[in-house]
């Protein structure tokens, strides 16, 4: 089993950044306005929001993380949990390590489909 040596309060940190800078990228998508602060969204806006930047992080680890046991779905789980306190918005205590497992599902799959087949043998 791979240990992650992080902890909760680092991994907010991590995520809280990325949330920031997604909501940078949807303002200028247009897809939010410059005036909204990220604790007036709903739980509804702000969810897949956090789901991107989560992903995003998560998406940069190494790929042992994801094919061998880990503890990155219970830490994933402990930060979602956190987001309660700081957004305010009670929802967030009821993300579960299976959220967090299908939040990584399709980088495990897109890992496992690479390593099975032989479309990346000659990169």
């Amino acid at each position: 089993m791979i240990e992650l040596n992080i902890t909760t309060e680092e991994a907010i940190k991590f995520l809280k950044a990325r949330i920031i800078e997604e909501k940078r990228l949807r303002v200028k998508a247009g897809l939010l306005s410059e005036k909204v602060y990220l604790s007036d969204l709903s739980f509804a806006q702000l969810l897949p929001l956090v789901e991107t930047a989560a992903f995003d992080l998560v998406f940069l680890l190494p790929t042992e993380v994801f094919v061998e046991e880990s503890n990155l779905p219970n830490l994933i789980t402990k930060a979602f949990n956190e987001l309660a306190n700081i957004f305010d918005k009670e929802e967030f205590r009821y993300f579960s390590i299976q959220d967090a497992k299908r939040l990584i599902a399709p980088i495990k799959k897109m890992i496992s489909d690479s390593q099975a087949g032989e479309k990346y043998k000659w990169n």
